[in-house]
């Protein structure tokens, strides 16, 4: 239900590409804030070695990821001790390979999937700023070294009067150039770093490095527009598209229906949900329903001793319509999670104000759809 510990090392690969980045589109300038201390953002080539220190994945503190950027291209390595993991982006995809399973994807540019989770030194940086402009005080404090590299370090402080999902964040850029050398995210008593432990801005790159070549035996899922797959539907059209009756929040004046949207992906990683937005009266967002089929033999399933695992102390087995559910709390992410009559149900918490007991009064009030 939620992911085995491969899947997870896999979404970590992700995590590398974007570091924490999902591009927002608010006019911010980080000049504002380092004071045009970084110039103009130029053509970066670079080879790098990131160690993690993750308190909430402790079985990954002790790997070392490898990253080869030229341009917009870029390789990423991950030795595990199930495998190794690489994710290569060239001109037209990025691809994930899972060696292990013998399994790779590939996923095009041109969607808003991948043009969000790969960007650019500068636009990284403006999007980790725009997603606290308005909730943090932002200060630039000073130089410090990071691999050996002169560079600036910004504070962000969550203020007192705001609400976010984000806690205080710091970031150290490179000098020289717009690469965010360190991250340090602090929540509550949680404290997560991404730092570079070596990185070279004048690497010997061989063009053969952003070439993957797989064996034979390799299965490849190539996905050229995940939009494509997903579509825009009605109540009505449910039953019908889900091929099961299922259950939703009806309207009433603390939550109400925005939009109800339909995906499925064919193949080998095939993939079909339903994602139901919900707002508060006043417009807002509150929740997101995602919705999807499970396999036969899973219908009766609890959360295993594995799932709960993944997340340890921010993790919580909790009861949900009379069913045993699984409560997130792990950084950014606040989700309720359970099987009931073959379906899974994930609730996204997006509403810093909505809280778990809400959320457990809501699931009563659910109805079916038929």
């Amino acid at each position: 239900m939620i992911g085995n510990h491969k899947l997870k090392l896999l979404l970590i690969c992700f995590l590398i590409i974007s570091l924490f980045g999902c591009k927002q589109m608010n006019q911010y300038t980080p000049e504002k804030v380092i004071s045009n201390a970084l110039g103009a953002e130029k053509e970066v080539s670079y080879y790098g070695e990131l160690k993690f220190d993750l308190e909430e994945i402790e079985e990954f503190k002790d790997v070392v990821v490898k990253e080869w950027r030229h341009q917009n291209k870029s390789r990423i390595e991950v030795d595990t001790d199930e495998g190794a993991v690489v994710v290569v982006v060239d001109e037209e995809y990025a691809t994930i390979y899972q060696e292990e399973d013998k399994t790779a994807f590939k996923v095009a540019f041109g969607n808003m999937f991948l043009d969000q989770m790969y960007m650019s030194p500068k636009e990284l940086v403006e999007s980790l700023l725009n997603q606290i402009t308005d909730t943090h005080e932002i200060e630039n404090v000073g130089k410090e070294k990071v691999a050996n590299r002169d560079a600036f370090h910004l504070v962000a402080k969550k203020k007192k009067d705001k609400k976010s999902l984000y806690g205080d964040q710091e970031l150290w850029i490179d000098k020289e150039n717009w690469v965010v050398l360190k991250t340090k995210m602090t929540n509550g008593d949680i404290e997560n770093t991404v730092e570079y432990t070596k990185i070279d801005f004048n690497p010997k790159i061989d063009e053969s490095l952003f070439q993957l070549d797989l064996p034979e035996d390799v299965d490849i899922e190539t996905v050229d527009d995940f939009e494509e797959y997903s579509e825009e539907i009605t109540m009505e059209e449910i039953p019908e598209k889900m091929e099961k009756n299922i259950f939703l929040f009806p309207d009433n004046d603390e939550h109400k229906l925005d939009t109800i949207s339909f995906t499925e992906i064919e193949g080998d990683f095939g993939y079909t949900d339903l994602t139901v937005d919900y707002k508060r009266s006043d417009g807002s967002p509150l929740m997101t329903l995602t919705i999807f089929k499970t396999s036969d033999n899973e219908a009766n399933d609890e959360i295993t001793d594995d799932e709960f695992d993944i997340y340890g102390e921010d993790a919580e087995k909790i009861k949900i319509r009379d069913t045993q559910a699984l409560y997130i709390n792990f950084n950014e992410l606040h989700s309720v999670n359970w099987i009931e009559g073959g379906v899974n149900y994930s609730i996204d918490l997006i509403d810093p104000d909505l809280t778990l007991e809400d959320v457990k009064k809501f699931t009563k009030e659910m109805k079916e759809i038929k």
